[in-house]
């Protein structure tokens, strides 16, 4: 027969479970063409979590951007129009919460190469632009695809200064030359990887 004596609850002493370190180790596509309405990307890795993030930055400082966790060795990240606007070299790493100051942490990003796309230009507006003594300039619209805010309208080979970028799809400049027949077209400028 039980009755009641002995038994009772020991004080409790706790367990901290923390998050493995994640390592990432591949990015899928590694680069993407600016001005794209937008773009899936496959991280690779190993120790990846479901509370795992994605961050992306430029090496220096760093944002939190949504990720899909998909297995402990893949992430996808979708990224927006605005995120791909321009050339620029985009460093992704991913994190996981730490607990208590411990687990968990950030891996060493990988560069995500935003590459400017082959312009096309497909017209100019005016094709014909008269010069006159009191305005030696004429203001030059030129429509077409694949521009970015580092694009450059080059005069007969001749790169401008003053390109202003409107749109991915617009550009404008001022001619000052005298009277001729100019090849007009557009180069986006390259990027460049430090290290």
């Amino acid at each position: 027969r039980c009755n009641g004596l002995g038994g009772g609850l020991s004080l409790p002493q706790d367990l901290t479970v923390v998050n493995p370190l994640p390592a990432l180790t591949g990015i899928s596509p590694d680069s993407v063409n600016a001005g794209i309405t937008r773009a899936t990307i496959t991280l690779d890795g190993t120790k990846f979590m479901p509370t795992s993030l994605i961050e992306m930055g430029d090496g220096t400082t760093w944002t939190s951007v949504t990720a899909v966790y998909v297995s402990p060795t893949r992430l996808t990240l979708t990224l927006s129009s605005s995120a791909l606007v321009q050339p620029v070299v985009l460093m992704l790493r991913v994190s996981s919460p730490t607990i208590s100051n411990q687990g968990g942490g950030v891996s060493s990003p990988l560069p995500l190469i935003v590459k400017p796309a082959d312009p096309t230009l497909t017209r100019i507006t005016p094709t014909v632009a008269t010069l006159s003594a009191t305005s030696p300039s004429v203001e030059i619209t030129l429509t077409g695809t694949g521009f970015t805010p580092s694009s450059v309208v080059r005069v007969a080979g001749v790169a401008t200064t003053g390109t202003v970028y409107l749109s991915p799809t617009q550009l404008r400049f001022t001619l000052q030359r005298p009277a001729g027949i100019y090849g007009i077209s557009v180069v986006n400028a390259p990027v460049v990887l430090n290290g």
